[in-house]
């Protein structure tokens, strides 16, 4: 299985090449697919029966997911920016920077944002906002936001707890 999104179905054949493909099943099979993905540049990795699962939600979310949220932000930015280009030269810049941050050291040491300071009041800021824009994405925000408190090394103890108590 390719760790790979294909958006369309006049995809370019390329866009299996040099990628990792997950691959499972009984010896015969694993050795075959390796020298399959060996053939198109790629790496294996090799995901147990009932690992299955979450090898595909582990895609779903890194492409699936990635564009809701990405969908979502752009809405919130429409509210003030009507030109859908200057709003993808804003979330393009903002994004490349992110994936840049996450791919070049540990997680704890790139996030930014109120809750990475300790920010209490802005958090709480947002939280109302979202109450009354939109709980859908109340409940997104406050779910990302306990993902990242988890992964954090808090900074400032009584804040961070004070912010876990208002992402609940």
């Amino acid at each position: 299985h390719p760790f790979q999104t294909i958006a369309s179905r006049k995809y370019d054949a390329h866009l299996l090449d040099s990628i990792t493909y997950g691959i499972d099943g009984g010896e015969k099979g694993i050795k075959l697919a390796k020298n399959i993905v060996k053939a198109l540049g790629g790496k294996s990795v090799i995901i147990p029966s009932a690992k299955r699962q979450l090898y595909h939600i582990s895609g779903v979310f890194a492409s699936n997911y990635l564009l809701a949220l990405m969908s979502l932000t752009d809405g919130i930015l429409s509210e003030f920016e009507t030109d859908i280009k200057a709003r993808r030269i804003m979330l393009l810049a903002i994004v490349e920077r992110s994936l840049k941050n996450y791919f070049s050291g540990d997680f704890k040491n790139k996030i930014t944002g109120p809750i990475a300071r300790g920010d209490q009041e802005t958090v709480l800021n947002h939280i109302n906002c979202l109450k009354k824009y939109d709980k859908d994405l109340l409940n997104l925000y406050k779910g990302f936001g306990a993902v990242i408190q988890k992964k954090i090394t808090a900074k400032n103890s009584k804040a961070q707890s004070e912010i876990k108590k208002l992402l609940k």
